[in-house]
Parts: C-alpha cells; sequence; structure tokens
C-alpha cells in the first residue's frame, strides 16, 4: 500500500499535465470555499515522511479521481498516459482504508523519536517508550490476528535486543513514572532474560567491579522498586523530570541519589548537538568558505553559547510528550 501511494503522488508530481490539472481543480474548489493543500512527497525513508505522504495523498484523493475521470473521457491525443498501478492506488477503495488505518500508526511511531529528540529527554524514554509501544502491540491491536500480533511485536524486539543498553534498562527502573510498565514487558522482551538478572549486571557495570558498592546498592534498588511500585497513580511529582524527582524525594535512598543524578544527565541522543552544529552553516557554506578557523571558531561559539541561554531552564520545564 505504502508503495502505490508513493508511487501515485510520485507521478502526478512529475507529469506536467496530471500536477497542473489537479492545480487547476484545487483551484476550483478553493473559489467554492474547500481548501486542500499541495500533493507533496516526503522522504519515505524515516516514519515522519511516510506519514506526511500518506496525509497528502489523502486528502488529495478527491482531486485525484476527479482529474482521473476527466481524463478517461477526453478524445484520444489529447489525455496524458496513466499506468495502471497509479490508477489502481487513486480508485482502490481498499488502498484508502488501509492508507486511513495505518496513518496513526505511523503518526505515533514518527511522534516517537520527536519526544527523545526533545531538549532535557531523559535517558529512560528510550527503553520507556519501546516498552509501552511493545505492551501495546502484544495487546489486542490487531483484534482477532494472532500471528499479525506476534509478528509485530518480534519485529520490535529484534532490532531492540541487538543495541540495548543496561545503564538504559536501569534508567528505566529508576524513572518512577515507568512503574506502572515494569510488570507489563515481561521475559520475552529480553530474550528470555530475567529483568532482576538485566539489572544486576547494570548495576555490576555502572559500580566498576567494586563489590562492597553493589551490595549498598541493590539493596536500595529493591526498596525503591517496591515502593514506587505501590500506588503509582498518586505518587507526588511522577511527571516530572526524574532527575528533578530524585532531587526532591530521592533522599531516602542516598546512593541511588547519586547514580539515578548520573544517569539522568546523560544525553537521550544527539540532538542536541546537531542543533549546535547547524549554528555552523551561518559561518561556513559554498559562498563563504575563506573565514579563517579562528574568526569561524569565536562567531560559532557567540551564536551556540546564546541558543543555549535562551532555553532556559530544561530540567524544570521539562514537561512528559502526550506520546509518553
Amino acid at each position: 500500500m505504502l508503495k502505490q501511494v508513493i508511487a501515485g503522488t510520485t507521478f502526478f508530481r512529475r507529469c506536467v499535465s496530471g500536477r497542473a490539472e489537479l492545480a487547476e481543480d484545487r483551484a476550483t474548489q478553493k473559489a467554492a470555499g474547500i481548501k486542500t493543500n499541495e500533493l507533496r512527497t516526503f522522504s519515505p525513508a524515516r516514519w515522519v515522511g511516510q506519514s506526511l505522504t500518506l496525509r497528502s495523498f489523502i486528502d488529495n484523493l478527491p482531486g485525484l479521481r476527479r482529474v482521473l475521470l476527466l481524463d478517461f473521457h477526453k478524445p484520444a491525443g489529447l489525455s496524458f498516459a496513466v499506468p495502471p498501478a497509479v490508477a489502481a492506488a487513486v480508485n482502490d477503495g481498499s488502498i484508502e482504508s488501509t492508507a486511513k488505518d495505518l496513518l496513526p500508526c505511523l503518526q505515533l511511531l514518527f511522534r516517537m523519536p520527536a519526544s527523545l529528540e526533545a531538549d532535557a529527554s531523559p535517558l529512560s524514554s528510550v527503553l520507556g517508550l519501546f516498552a509501552a509501544l511493545y505492551v501495546v502491540m502484544r495487546g489486542h491491536v490487531f483484534g482477532e490476528l494472532v500471528e499479525t500480533r506476534s509478528f509485530a511485536s518480534d519485529r520490535l524486539v529484534d532490532p531492540f535486543c541487538s543495541y540495548s543498553q543496561p545503564l538504559i534498562f536501569l534508567s528505566f527502573y529508576l524513572d518512577p513514572f515507568y512503574a506502572p510498565c515494569r510488570q507489563q514487558i515481561g521475559v520475552d522482551l529480553w530474550g528470555g532474560e530475567h529483568s532482576p538478572t538485566t539489572r544486576r549486571r547494570a548495576v555490576h557495570i555502572f559500580c566498576d567491579s567494586d563489590a562492597a558498592l553493589e551490595v549498598i546498592i541493590l539493596p536500595d534498588l529493591g526498596s525503591f522498586l517496591r515502593q514506587t511500585h505501590v500506588r503509582t497513580s498518586g505518587m507526588s511529582g511522577r511527571l516530572l523530570h526524574p532527575e528533578t524527582w530524585w532531587e526532591l524525594y530521592g533522599t531516602h535512598w542516598p546512593t541511588l541519589h547519586f547514580l539515578a543524578r548520573r544517569l539522568f544527565s546523560l544525553p537521550t541522543s544527539s540532538a542536541g548537538s546537531e542543533r549546535i552544529f547547524k549554528a555552523l552553516s551561518i559561518f561556513l557554506s559554498r559562498t563563504r568558505s575563506r573565514t579563517l578557523d579562528d574568526k569561524v571558531e569565536k562567531q560559532w561559539r557567540i551564536v551556540a553559547n546564546e541558543k543555549q541561554l535562551q532555553r532556559g531552564d530544561t530540567i524544570g520545564d521539562y514537561a512528559r510528550s502526550p506520546v509518553e
């Protein structure tokens, strides 16, 4: 379905006659009070590109059908050739219904990385969003289609096991926001390994083989998990940034307090540094390539630091995304 939608969208973007007639139809509808955005294609390599292409295609479907119908009744020699795949993508009702069903799922998927790329996004959100999506996919999203449900959830497990990091796992368990998800992720998410085993390995890595420190941290971790698991819905400050939560409520576990603040100070993604490096395009470009390196560095530091100062208190102002 995605391939057919992209093929149909690309055809009407590249076909001069088809694009002109679609623009004329859009102008006619606008005069009648019906406004439709221009048909556009986006990169299919990412979920956001697929969802935006689908949204554009669905919005323009009535106009596309009118254009094909008008072209069909034109005399020979005046019409433009339409590939069968494009005609099927526009006129097939099953493709339209499938696209409408798939669109909310794709929108959710591209909002997930957008949430992880937000300022001050905690490390626990990586596993938290993944585990929550896994729980949803294992539920009744696909109704009675058990094989489809298993296939979709298994596709999530395979790539995750290839890059999972024990410290991300530990941060997930130290974030009180995700306390309701701890018991639902199950053993199968970790390739048959129980979560206590993974937690102990994460603590061992963090302690750098310091057995005495492990003996202190593990009981504190067990106490924290038991206390936060009870009545999680009424827990104070659960929607705060986890670093702020530990600063306010984590004094009962002094060793975990230090560990949690270290973990939640780590960036979730490289989005922040990429935003800063984009400032370089102001001073270094194809038309401005002879500036001395020292001058470029000074100008870049001024712009980068100004952007950081404008962000204010990213930890204090942090709010959980609607996706989470």
